[in-house]
C-alpha cells in the first residue's frame, strides 16, 4: 500500500476518533441496558428464572 507522508496523520486520528465514538457508543448501551434490566426487573425473563426455584416454596 503506498502510504502518503501527509494524509498518514490524519487517517490515524480518523481512525481512533472513530474508535472512541463507538466504545462510548457501545458502553452506554451496555450501561443503558444494565440501567433498564435493574429499574424494570419483572420485564425481562432470565430475571425471572433467577426466581423461578422459590416460586413453589413461597407459595405451598
Amino acid at each position: 500500500m503506498s502510504q502518503q507522508p501527509g494524509a498518514t496523520p490524519r487517517t490515524a486520528y480518523i481512525l481512533s476518533l472513530i474508535g472512541s465514538i463507538f466504545m462510548l457508543l457501545s458502553s452506554l448501551i451496555v450501561l443503558g441496558f444494565a440501567a433498564m434490566i435493574s429499574a424494570y426487573p419483572h420485564y425481562f425473563a432470565f430475571h425471572r428464572f433467577s426466581y423461578y426455584p422459590m416460586i413453589p416454596y413461597t407459595c405451598s
